[in-house]
């Protein structure tokens, strides 16, 4: 019985955690952008730190819309944070898939947005 209190308690957040995929990190002279795929559509996410490796994205407030927007993350099953972002608009810059936004990203991480 405990084992399925375990089950429902963990189970929301590792389902939201599967909804954003980070597939790329760019940093450049202190900016530090990734690409992240959500929906089956890829995102370019401007943040102020470099996003770890080991961190999840929990919700990303406005990654539809573009602009400014509030990433909340993890670092570990517990603890919750959270920081500043500005997605970058998709009418601003055109791209189609991964290899697209990579390169997008690449030129955001170099100061070009």
């Amino acid at each position: 019985m405990k084992w399925l209190l375990l089950l429902f308690t963990l189970l929301p957040s590792v389902l939201l955690a599967q909804e954003y995929e980070v597939e790329h990190r760019c940093q450049g002279n202190n900016t530090h952008a990734m690409v992240v795929e959500y929906n089956d559509m890829y995102y370019i996410v401007v943040t102020p730190q470099y996003f770890q490796h080991d961190w999840t994205i929990r919700h990303l407030n406005g990654i539809s819309l573009g602009g400014h927007g509030t990433l909340q993350y993890s670092t570990n099953a517990t603890n919750s944070n959270e920081m500043h972002v500005n997605i970058i608009s998709r009418s601003k810059w055109k791209y189609s898939g991964l290899t697209g936004a990579i390169n997008v990203c690449r030129e955001v991480a170099k100061g070009n947005y």
